[in-house]
C-alpha cells in the first residue's frame, strides 16, 4: 500500500506539473513568437521491485520544446514587422556595457546574443540612426550595406537606417539606345552645286560655281568650276572643308576662301568667299537622351542620324546647349571714371560664330552694341569679320556704354578673357550600317561592332563619356524615328523616402531619385537541434552546448525554402483545442489518482484499527 501512496502522490505532482504547462501555453495564446511546450509522463522504475509492492515506482513528467514549430503569419502592415517561414531564428543582443548600443556581437556568446522568432521590432532613435530593437530592448543584428548596396557578410552589428540618408548620384557613362530610324528618310547629296557672288575689277557682279564632293561625314572637297566674265586662274581653287552635323561651316574659320580668277581684261583677282553662307543642306532624324553629369545635372545628349545612302547613315552626337547663349562678364570705366561690370551674352549663330551684346549688371550705367565673334578651337580668329591678333582679341568701338552722367564711351573689352564655356561634344561622327532585312550590320565600318562613344563638355564645365549600344537599331519603313526605350546608367542623387524587407531578408530603401538601394540584410541562425535551446522566456532562446553547431545564413527566399516576410508576424504555435482537450485528460487523471490516494488511506486506516 506504500507503494499506491507513493505512485498516487508522484502522479498529481505529475499531472499538476502538466496542468502548469498547459497553463503556460493557453495565456500565450497571442503571444507574438511564441513556442508552446508539451508535458510529456515516463514511468519511473525502483533499482528493485516486487509485484507485491506495486511492480514499479510510479510516474515522472519532463517537458519537451516544440521550438521549429511553425505558426501561421499574419498580416499587421507595419514595415518593421518580420516573420520567418521555414527554420532558422532572428539574432538580438542584449545593450552594451553602458547600456548603449552594442558596437558588434558575437553570436556564440550566449550571454549576448539571444535568438527569437518574434518579429515585433519597432525603431529607437539614436543620434542620428533608428535602430531596430525588441520590446525588451534587444537590438536586432545583421549584416549592414555599403553605399553601393553591397552586404558585409562579416561581422554582425546592430542594424540601422537614417532617416536623412541620401545616394550620391551617379555619372552616365553608358546607355543603351533602341530605335527604328527611317528607311525612306531623305539622303544628303554627295556631291552638290552652290554659286557665289563677287564683284569684278570693273566693280560689276559676277557668279562664282563652286562643286561640293562629299568625302566623310564631316569633309568635303569645294571646288571653282567656273565664274561669268571671265575665266578661272591658275592659282589655288580648290579646298577642304569641314561642316558639322547641320551643315555649317566650321573649318576654315574664318570660313573665308580666296579663289583665283582672270577677267575679262586680263586682270588677276582672288575674290573672298564666304564659305560659312554656303551650308549644306542636311536631314537628320533625331533620338533624344538624357544622361547626368559628375555634378548631379541631367543634360541631353541627341544621337543625330543623316542618310547618306541606301542602308548607310552617319552618327553625330549633339546637345542643344551648345547652341543656348552663355553669359561672362567684364569690368570697364565709364565716362565718369567709375567701374562698372558688363554681362556679356554670347548668342550662337552656327558653326564657329557668336554674337556678342552687352547689358550693365551694376553701376546704373546703361550699354549697347554687338559684336559677330568667330573662334577656331576656343581661340578668337575674327570680329565682325575682321581678322584679329589671336593673343589679344578685343573689342573696341563695338560697345557703348553710357554712364549716369548721359557721357558715354566705347571702352576697349578683351573678349578673350571673357569667353564663356560652351557646351561642345568633340567625338567625331561615326558610320552607321544597316543590312537589307533593316537589322543593324555595325558601326563606324567594323561589322558586328554596335557601340558609340559621346565626348561631351557641358556649359557648366563639366565632362561626359558616354558608351552608346546601339544594338537596338533597325532600319525599317516609316517617316520618322520611333524611339524603342532607352536605358542609362546614370541618376540624380536621392534622399531616403521608405524602405521595405524582401524574402531574403533585405531591407531595400528607395529614394527620391527613383532607384532603390540594399541598405542592410537580416540573416537567420539556425542549430543541429534547435528544440535543445533554452528558453529564457516563452519567445527568447538562448544557445546550449546540447543545441550543436550553429549556422548563420541568409534566408534564401524562393519559393518551399525559408523566407522573410516584412510587414507581418508569426503567431503563437499553440493550439487552443488540443491544449484544452489536454487540460481536461489532465483533470480527469489528477481526479483519479486522488480517488486512488483517498481508497489507499482508507485502507490505511483500517488496517490500524486491526491492530487496536
Amino acid at each position: 500500500m506504500l507503494s499506491a501512496y507513493s505512485n498516487a502522490s508522484g502522479a498529481m505532482q505529475a499531472m499538476s506539473s502538466g496542468l502548469a504547462t498547459i497553463s503556460q501555453n493557453i495565456s500565450n495564446v497571442n503571444t507574438t513568437g511564441y513556442k508552446s511546450s508539451q508535458t510529456q509522463f515516463q514511468s519511473v522504475l525502483k533499482e528493485s521491485f516486487s509485484a507485491s509492492d506495486g511492480g514499479g515506482g510510479g510516474v515522472d513528467a519532463y517537458n519537451r520544446n516544440t521550438i521549429t514549430s511553425q505558426g501561421s503569419l499574419v498580416s499587421t502592415n507595419e514595415s518593421t514587422d518580420l516573420a520567418i517561414t521555414g527554420s532558422g531564428f532572428f539574432m538580438v543582443a542584449t545593450p552594451g556595457s553602458n547600456g548603449g548600443v552594442p558596437i558588434s556581437a558575437n553570436a556564440n556568446a550566449s550571454a549576448s546574443v539571444y535568438y527569437t522568432r518574434s518579429g515585433a521590432f519597432s525603431q529607437q532613435a539614436v543620434g542620428d540612426k533608428d535602430y531596430f530593437t525588441t520590446s525588451g530592448g534587444q537590438y536586432l543584428l545583421g549584416w549592414m550595406a555599403d553605399n553601393t548596396g553591397t552586404v558585409d557578410t562579416g561581422s554582425l552589428v546592430p542594424v540601422y537606417t537614417q532617416p536623412t540618408q541620401a545616394m550620391k548620384g551617379v555619372a552616365t557613362t553608358a546607355e543603351t539606345v533602341g530605335a527604328n530610324i527611317p528607311a525612306s528618310a531623305t539622303a544628303t547629296p554627295s556631291s552638290r552645286t552652290s554659286t557665289a557672288a563677287v564683284t569684278d575689277d570693273t566693280g560689276a557682279q559676277q557668279t562664282l560655281t563652286l562643286s561640293w564632293t562629299r568625302l566623310d561625314a564631316q569633309t568635303w572637297t569645294v571646288t571653282a568650276t567656273g565664274v561669268t566674265g571671265g575665266t578661272l586662274g591658275l592659282d589655288t581653287n580648290s579646298y577642304t572643308v569641314t561642316t558639322d552635323a547641320n551643315g555649317n561651316v566650321i573649318s576654315p574659320s574664318p570660313a573665308s576662301a580666296d579663289f583665283s580668277v582672270t577677267w575679262a581684261d586680263g586682270t588677276a583677282a582672288n575674290p573672298a568667299v564666304d564659305l560659312g553662307q554656303q551650308a549644306v543642306a542636311t536631314s537628320l532624324q533625331t533620338v533624344a537622351t538624357s544622361v547626368w553629369d559628375g555634378q548631379n545635372t541631367s543634360h541631353t545628349l541627341n544621337l543625330e542620324f543623316e542618310k547618306s545612302d541606301s542602308g548607310s547613315w552617319y552618327l553625330s552626337f549633339q546637345t542643344p546647349e551648345s547652341s543656348q547663349a552663355e553669359t561672362s562678364t567684364a569690368t570697364v570705366t565709364d565716362a565718369d571714371g567709375n567701374q562698372t561690370g558688363l554681362t556679356l551674352t554670347w548668342t550662337p549663330e552656327g558653326g564657329d560664330s557668336y554674337t556678342v551684346a552687352p547689358s550693365v549688371a551694376s553701376g546704373g550705367d546703361t550699354a549697347s552694341g554687338s559684336a559677330t565673334v568667330t573662334m577656331s578651337n576656343g581661340v578668337i580668329t575674327s570680329i565682325n569679320g575682321n581678322p584679329v591678333d589671336a593673343s589679344n582679341p578685343t573689342a573696341q568701338g563695338f560697345f557703348t556704354v553710357d554712364a549716369a552722367s548721359g557721357d558715354s564711351t566705347q571702352p576697349t573689352v578683351d573678349l578673350a578673357a571673357s569667353i564663356p564655356q560652351f557646351a561642345a561634344v568633340t567625338s567625331a561622327p561615326v558610320a552607321v550600317a544597316f543590312n537589307g532585312d533593316g537589322t543593324i550590320a555595325g558601326i563606324g565600318g567594323a561589322a558586328g561592332s554596335y557601340t558609340a562613344t559621346a565626348d561631351v563638355t557641358w556649359a557648366n564645365g563639366q565632362t561626359s563619356t558616354v558608351t552608346v549600344d546601339l544594338s537596338g537599331l533597325t532600319q525599317y519603313a516609316g517617316t520618322q524615328v520611333q524611339q524603342n526605350g532607352t536605358t542609362q546608367n546614370g541618376y540624380a542623387d536621392g534622399m531616403l523616402q521608405s524602405a521595405a524587407f524582401d524574402a531574403s531578408g533585405n531591407y531595400v530603401g528607395t529614394f527620391s531619385n527613383g532607384k532603390t538601394l540594399t541598405l542592410f540584410q537580416i540573416p537567420l541562425a539556425d542549430f543541429v537541434s534547435d528544440n535543445s535551446l533554452e528558453a529564457v522566456n516563452g519567445t527568447l532562446f538562448q544557445r546550449t552546448q546540447g543545441a550543436g553547431a550553429l549556422t548563420i545564413q541568409a534566408a534564401d527566399g524562393s519559393s518551399g525554402g525559408t523566407t522573410i516576410t516584412g510587414g507581418s508576424l508569426e503567431s503563437s504555435d499553440v493550439d487552443l483545442n488540443g491544449e484544452m482537450t489536454t487540460m481536461i485528460l489532465a483533470q480527469k487523471a489528477y481526479s483519479t489518482n486522488s480517488q486512488v490516494f483517498k481508497v489507499v488511506d482508507e485502507m490505511t486506516t483500517t488496517a490500524r484499527d486491526l491492530i487496536t
